[in-house]
């Protein structure tokens, strides 16, 4: 209770990260699968794989995903003997939106209008501070977004977050005097770079990034496609996820390391997994260069900088 009451008082402006969404629900959702789980609770994923990539605080958003999913998960195990939680990603125009939807008890119109009310909750004394949804609301205001939850008694509630797509990531680079690394330097002019991610948002974001560095950028969405390419064309730069579908990230290094192939020496892997250990042992024993997901674009460039050797001071 005491951390919950701190972290309601220590509301601050959000460390924006540019991200895709579905990320962060994935990962929300692996946090929460085992309670999920223990509580017969069927959870499924409706996420839009065109979704745009959205500028946030990655950890205060996960904040928000886990306390729905958690307050949808004790909602229908007090009524219950299972249920079903569905999340759904969509976009449209400027606003990338979140659905959560529950098969849970519903909530009353008359606590409908309370529930973002601090200290307000419908558990048990000692079950809850009543603070959960009201950080959450605080929390998507702050990224200039919405919450708004709806709920008939007896069919479930359902909580829709709409967030602004991100402005342009070239845009944040260009205001931001202070970072030492300007987007619209030419260093890529004559150099060749292969993009490989299973996420289209983050193969738009890089590609843009670093076409406007004058790289000339070809793209490929799995390991075959990628080891393809590079075995019929020269790279300057390659840049790979570490997990996807089929060859992985460490595969296609790894092929292209037994083949001889010269880009290996000019290779930066993209992780969200870089926590893990074994992950960082065979970085650490190959000297090579991770981007971790999240990433901000200095934390991007930086490493390309110390790849090819436009590094800036």
């Amino acid at each position: 209770i005491v951390q919950s009451l701190l972290s309601f008082a220590r509301r601050h402006t959000p460390e924006r990260k540019v991200i895709c969404v579905n990320e962060i629900i994935e990962s929300s959702l692996d946090i929460m699968s085992y309670q999920l789980r223990s509580s017969n609770v069927e959870f499924r994923t409706h996420l839009n794989p065109s979704l745009p990539p959205t500028e946030l605080d990655p950890h205060q958003v996960q904040q928000v995903f886990i306390n729905l999913i958690n307050n949808a998960r004790q909602a229908m195990e007090a009524h219950q003997s299972g249920g079903c939680l569905d999340v759904f990603t969509e976009f449209s125009g400027s606003r990338v939106r979140v659905i959560f939807k529950d098969n849970g008890p519903g909530i009353t119109p008359e606590n409908l209008k309370k529930i973002f009310n601090p200290f307000f909750t419908t558990k048990a004394v000692g079950s809850g501070t009543g603070l959960g949804l009201s950080l959450c609301y605080g929390i998507i205001s702050e990224h200039g977004g919405t919450i708004t939850p709806s709920s008939n008694p007896g069919e479930g509630a359902t909580f829709t977050i709409e967030l602004p797509v991100s402005n342009g990531t070239v845009t944040k680079l260009e205001t931001n005097s202070n970072s030492g690394v300007g987007v619209k330097n030419m260093d890529g002019i004559g150099k060749r770079v292969i993009v490989i991610d299973d996420e289209d948002a983050i193969v738009q974001m890089i590609s843009e990034v670093l076409t406007n560095q004058g790289y000339k950028v070809d793209v490929a969405m799995d390991g075959d496609t990628a080891l393809k390419k590079i075995s019929q064309s020269r790279y300057d730069l390659a840049l790979c996820d570490w997990r996807m579908p089929g060859v992985n990230g460490r595969q296609v290094y790894e092929r292209l390391e037994q083949n001889k192939n010269d880009i290996s020496h000019r290779f930066i892997f993209i992780t969200g997994d870089v926590v893990n250990e074994h992950t960082q042992e065979f970085l650490k024993s190959r000297n090579k260069q991770c981007i971790s997901k999240p990433f901000t674009l200095e934390e991007f460039s930086s490493a390309i900088g110390k790849v090819t050797g436009f590094e800036r001071n």
